[in-house]
């Protein structure tokens, strides 16, 4: 066999290529590189801090946001469609309201019932049937 055709190892290690006093010192170096900066004996007061970095973040203080306490719902007896403006700015100030629609004919609470599912899907609310000709209309908060 021709001696340029043999391959040339290059490596700087006297150490084979799976040896595992290799592959344990390089592990050792990823371990200490990692931990570096972190304290193994933690006490009561220690915190946890996020990192950026190399550099240690103190987490700032941060309010999550509390749905308003829920408004008791407001009750509409409606006679006619002529109290759909009364429905319409209660729901749009951020009130629930409950349709009651058992004095109107099926086609007026029919459209009524066509007018508080617009309301509902304009402002990103909810509308429920709760029994026949009563629903109640949840504002986005309460969704």
């Amino acid at each position: 066999m021709d001696d340029a055709a043999a391959p040339v190892s290059r490596r700087a290690d006297p150490q084979p290529a799976g040896s595992t006093a290799t592959l344990s010192a390089r592990s050792d170096r990823r371990d200490a590189g990692r931990d570096a900066g972190r304290s193994t004996d933690r006490g009561a007061g220690d915190q946890d801090f996020r990192t950026q970095g190399a550099l240690a973040v103190q987490p700032e203080p941060y309010q999550h946001p509390v749905a308003e306490t829920a408004s008791k719902p407001v009750t509409v007896t409606l006679t006619g469609f002529a109290d759909a403006r009364q429905v319409g700015e209660t729901y749009r100030d951020g009130t629930a309201v409950i349709l009651d629609m058992t004095d109107l004919t099926d086609a007026e609470a029919r459209r009524m019932v066509d007018f508080a599912a617009g309301l509902a899907f304009a402002v990103h609310g909810s509308i429920d049937k709760v029994t026949t000709k009563v629903f109640m209309l949840h504002p986005p908060a309460a969704s």
